[in-house]
């Protein structure tokens, strides 16, 4: 009887031993965990699901590896650190949270390769030496995609879905091809923009309507012009007509021939001539002095 007793007591107290590795357990699977080194991250290795936020720290250097996590029920985040170069993840595929990872000075590969679904969106901006990235497996992202970088090389072959705006702008020899051809599928469903160094990042959809409505307004400009110059002309020939109601009066220059005839034949009246005109009976002057002999004809001897 007391062996029975003794037996029940050990078991009762086995149990409770064994049971307060596995309350930590859960507890460091359940509250948001901020990894200044591996040692950090390693913590994480006994959790496929976590719940809560994974914030690394802006003191973390080298790389950082989070192994076994399937799932982050919370964000993952990194800002503003110097020293952190690579950041890998083979096993997370789910994070219900946002992905950010922005102004990391050093930070040249980030290792995504199972991440299927980002619940609150994806922003990877500000980091200098980050080329090239790629989401292999990446279908859906319920929020804002935004990449902006010197990035050579932007690789999406599986996104299905966005449902907030995406904003992609990389260095001068990124090509958007690949991610205009999502764009025609309909993956961006809040709207897109992807621009490459100097360019404009418009499509060629876009360009070739911006150089058709170029050509429009050039042909309206030179319509108004042509317009605008037969409505002056119009004018003038209305005003002209009330001038000269029986068109212009014909102006009749005389010809020089006629004008030195005329002049020939003109001669100056004499005053005898004058006396004699019809227009002026002669005076009583001059009747005396006819009278007087002066006017008389002499008859020869």
């Amino acid at each position: 009887m007391h062996f029975l007793a003794a037996l029940w007591a050990l078991a009762l107290i086995w149990s409770r031993v064994c049971a307060v590795p596995h309350d930590d357990d859960d507890s460091s699977c359940s509250n948001s965990i901020t990894i200044s080194s591996q040692s950090d991250a390693d913590r994480l290795g006994n959790c496929d699901t976590f719940n809560g936020n994974v914030t690394i720290s802006s003191s973390a250097s080298g790389v950082i590896h989070l192994n076994d996590v399937n799932e982050i029920r919370g964000s993952l985040t990194s800002t503003q650190g110097s020293n952190l170069t690579q950041l890998i993840a083979p096993d997370l595929d789910t994070i219900h949270g946002l992905l950010k990872l922005e102004q990391m000075d050093s930070l040249v590969n980030i290792t995504l390769d199972s991440l299927q679904q980002v619940s609150g969106g994806i922003t990877v901006t500000g980091n200098p030496n980050l080329q090239y990235l790629t989401f292999q497996d990446l279908k859906d992202v319920y929020g804002a995609l935004e990449l902006t970088g010197p990035f050579v090389s932007i690789s999406l072959p599986s996104l299905d879905e966005v449902d907030g705006p995406t904003n992609i702008r990389g260095g001068g020899k990124m090509s958007c091809g690949p991610l205009d051809t999502l764009q025609s599928q309909g993956v961006y469903r809040g709207g897109y923009h992807c621009s490459s160094g100097g360019s404009s990042g418009l499509s060629p959809g876009a360009k070739g309507g911006i150089a058709a409505g170029a050509v429009v307004a050039v042909l309206l400009i030179m319509f108004l012009i042509w317009w605008v110059l037969r409505r002056r002309q119009q004018r003038l020939k209305h005003q002209q007509g009330h001038d000269h109601p029986n068109g212009p009066a014909p102006f009749a220059v005389p010809r020089v021939a006629d004008q030195e005839k005329s002049t020939r034949y003109q001669t100056v009246p004499t005053e005898e001539h004058r006396s004699l005109s019809p227009e002026e009976p002669p005076s009583l002057n001059k009747l005396s002095h006819c009278m007087n002999c002066s006017c008389l004809p002499i008859k020869p001897v």
